[in-house]
């Protein structure tokens, strides 16, 4: 079965949002929070994010919370970890372990990734991150934008992403930049 759209935008969603996923209600994915506004931010305001179950790294650009979702076996996705913060001028900056239950389910959502934004502003672009295939979307709208980046690791995917007000692109970029060219990947995968 693969991911449905509704599923990735629930991920994102959860991602995004991660400081109202701590109310639990039946209709939405369990959450398990780790840390809430973690991380000493250095000079710059920049912090080094590693997630606690997985120990993939990012640097996020403040503060940030950390949790997992687990998956319900409806979804090839099986586990999903999550580091994410929201800026002061609502920036959502979010990075996402998705393991999924096989690597043929993981390939078919990453070839797949941007035929969900069909109707968008999209700019993409295929490459190695790592030694890994990656793309990178950038999709565009009047009022808000996002980039995101998706690296896929055999049966799991990396996805970064940041949504942001569109008059803030220019400014914002070198900090996209160093975002999504900072993630370090996780050192295993884990135990299902």
């Amino acid at each position: 079965m693969p991911l449905s759209r509704s599923s990735i935008f629930r991920v994102v969603a959860v991602a995004c949002f991660a400081t109202a996923v701590a109310q639990n209600n039946s209709a939405k994915p369990k959450v398990e929070m780790y840390r809430v506004q973690a991380g000493q931010p250095d000079k710059e305001g920049w912090c080094n994010a590693e997630s606690t179950r997985r120990h993939f790294k990012v640097r996020l650009p403040g503060p940030f919370n950390d949790f997992r979702v687990p998956g319900d076996g409806s979804e090839p996705v099986i586990d999903t970890s999550v580091v994410g913060m929201v800026t002061q001028d609502k920036s959502k900056w979010s990075a996402t372990l998705l393991s999924y239950a096989d690597v043929a389910a993981a390939k078919k959502y990453f070839d797949g990734f941007e035929k969900g934004f069909k109707g968008s502003k999209l700019t993409t672009k295929t490459f190695q991150y790592r030694g890994q295939p990656a793309k990178e979307i950038w999709i565009q709208s009047s009022s808000r934008s996002s980039a995101m980046r998706e690296v896929l690791v055999g049966r799991e995917a990396y996805l970064l992403i940041v949504e942001y007000d569109t008059p803030r692109a220019k400014e914002l970029k070198e900090n996209i930049d160093l975002f999504l060219n900072s993630l370090e990947f996780a050192p295993s995968s884990p135990e299902s």
